[in-house]
């Protein structure tokens, strides 16, 4: 998530920066080279501060993404290593496999979950 901050000074202007660096910088140790701050539960919108934490920023590679199955009545249509990789074989952005996943929308008689 993203917000746009407008500095009073016009050499700045305004700024965006994501919520959860905002987070780190105001509520945690601030930033800490080599280190970065990730959702602990995987979800990017959840950024309270109980669900951030430090982690080195090499430990951020592929294995840390959610894999995602397209469902349909009659059971597993086809499983996807991320939501990027669902997106681009569906013709979708990620941010409508999301939408999908989190309001349970069905289109064309398949569905989005996350797989377990």
């Amino acid at each position: 998530m993203l917000v746009t901050l407008y500095y009073p000074c016009e050499e700045i202007g305004q700024k965006t920066h994501r919520i959860r660096s905002l987070m780190r910088d105001v509520f945690m140790d601030g930033p800490i080279p080599g280190m970065c701050v990730k959702n602990k539960n995987g979800d990017w919108q959840t950024n309270s501060r109980q669900n951030l934490m430090y982690c080195p920023s090499k430990s951020l590679s592929p294995s840390v993404r959610i894999p995602v199955k397209k469902v349909s009545r009659e059971g597993v249509v086809e499983i996807y290593a991320s939501i990027t990789d669902a997106a681009q074989a569906n013709f979708l952005t990620t941010s409508g496999v999301r939408y999908r996943i989190r309001n349970h929308v069905q289109d064309n008689g398949c569905w989005f979950e996350y797989d377990k």
